[in-house]
């Protein structure tokens, strides 16, 4: 059985001699084409003759089409040699799939404005290494320029009002207040009590308790507060 190989830039330099000698060890060969007004296979000339060889138009940004092309020819193996050839156009495209509105926030005085602020971090307006990365085509270090820009620029959301809930807070204590007044709830202790509770917390403590004597000292306090130590 023929093994099947689709090789990607089929007509630029290397694509098309990868296909030559791919057809002379008897392999089926798919070649995908970039979609241009003028598609050039002139490299190909000793290659489109042959039965093995097929031409595809294709994206190779396009995620259905691959699916569909390797789902379809059940491909052996895959080389991708396509690339653009304009590294500008290239660049662009990247940018604008990582930031789709990408010109709208270009032409954004705020945008322009935040580039020109002085950065104390690269001692300098960021414009400079913003227009650095476009230089060099490096189209994620813009994207995260414009997420960068975007985060520190975005309205920030008014603080929770706080008088509800301070209001919320204070208002338990008032209702406790006053049923403290008219009839405490609680155990109630006498002098007598409270004296053997502070000896039992000294000896709590004594004994490394820590947390049971403060716990005791707590409702000591409690009890003086709401009115449960009688004389």
């Amino acid at each position: 059985m023929l093994k099947r190989a689709v090789i990607t830039g089929i007509t630029g330099q290397d694509g098309s001699y990868l296909a030559e000698l791919l057809l002379n060890k008897k392999y089926e060969v798919i070649g995908i084409y970039r979609r241009t007004s003028q598609p050039n296979f002139s490299k190909l000339a000793n290659c489109v003759a042959n039965k093995r060889f097929h031409l595809i138009e294709g994206d190779l940004t396009d995620e259905g089409f691959l699916y569909r092309l390797l789902n379809d020819y059940e491909v052996d193996e895959f080389y991708n040699l396509g690339a653009q050839s304009h590294v500008k156009t290239s660049f662009e495209q990247r940018l604008h799939r990582l930031v789709p509105d990408f010109d709208a926030v270009n032409a954004d005085p705020k945008w322009i404005a935040w580039l020109n602020e002085f950065d104390p971090l690269i001692r300098g307006p960021r414009k400079l290494v913003a227009q650095e990365a476009f230089n060099r085509g490096d189209a994620e270090a813009v994207a995260d320029y414009v997420k960068l820009f975007r985060e520190v620029t975005a309205p920030v959301e008014p603080a929770p009002q706080v008088t509800e809930e301070l209001e919320r807070q204070i208002q338990p204590s008032r209702s406790a207040s006053s049923t403290q007044t008219a009839s405490p709830k609680g155990k109630t202790y006498s002098t007598a009590d409270i004296t053997k509770m502070f000896n039992k917390v000294a000896q709590l403590g004594n004994q490394g308790k820590v947390d049971e004597a403060r716990k005791l000292e707590a409702e000591i306090d409690a009890a003086y507060m709401e009115g449960r130590v009688t004389g």
